[in-house]
């Protein structure tokens, strides 16, 4: 636990507020240096790391076979940012593949990590646009020409994120459709529980095997 402390003390410092929180607002350069300093997590533990068009990030660790496990959250925030939200659905996978590897566990199938882009939507509306586009509810062209609260249109901020040295740009997936749960998706590339999203009603109804909290506080 003190190493996945650690990464979030460490990602919180950037954009930190004198109020304990962060304030990384989406495609910012304090949203970029969160993603560097996460993809630079991603590559030490030997992870593939892909970022498409809407600036998306997927590490994953390619072990087993079949489709993979992801996991993730985000890690743009609103203004008053807390330092978990979102960053701790991230950073906890990061801290599960590197258990894995320190106990020389080698899962089935490959396990991924993602990062969405503007899941708040503090700065460019509407909220959790990079899974929207992700998963088919929004086109590419125009989701990159939403203007943010500035008055800036997203694509030159995302072309800039996109531009930085060592990126493998993906292409955008497949548009595919719930299978189940809201927190997962059974169809495509992956496999998704999120632990940052409390979606305890949808897993009871559908009797996932999984531990939850009755609520977050």
């Amino acid at each position: 636990m003190s190493r996945l402390r650690g990464r979030i003390d460490a990602l919180a410092a950037i954009g930190a507020t004198q109020a304990g929180g962060s304030c990384r607002l989406a495609l910012t350069d304090e949203d970029r240096q969160g993603r560097d300093l996460v993809v630079s997590w991603m590559s030490d533990l030997g992870m593939d790391v892909t970022i498409d068009a809407i600036g998306n990030i997927v590490g994953v660790w390619n072990v087993g076979e079949g489709r993979a496990v992801m996991t993730g959250s985000h890690i743009d925030t609103v203004r008053t940012g807390g330092i978990y939200d979102g960053n701790y659905g991230v950073l906890a996978g990061l801290e599960v593949v590197e258990a894995c590897q320190q106990a020389g566990i080698i899962p089935k199938r490959p396990l991924a990590v993602s990062v969405f882009t503007d899941e708040e939507g503090a700065r460019f509306a509407p909220d959790m646009l990079g899974s929207l586009v992700y998963v088919g509810g929004l086109g590419l062209e125009e989701a990159l020409d939403i203007r943010a609260i500035e008055r800036r249109r997203l694509s030159p901020q995302a072309a800039a994120l996109l531009a930085a040295p060592a990126r493998t740009i993906a292409a955008i997936p497949a548009p595919r459709s719930p299978a189940g749960p809201r927190d997962y998706y059974s169809e495509g590339d992956y496999w998704w529980p999120d632990p940052a999203n409390p979606g305890g009603a949808y897993v009871r109804r559908d009797g996932v095997p999984v531990g939850e909290l009755p609520a977050l506080l």
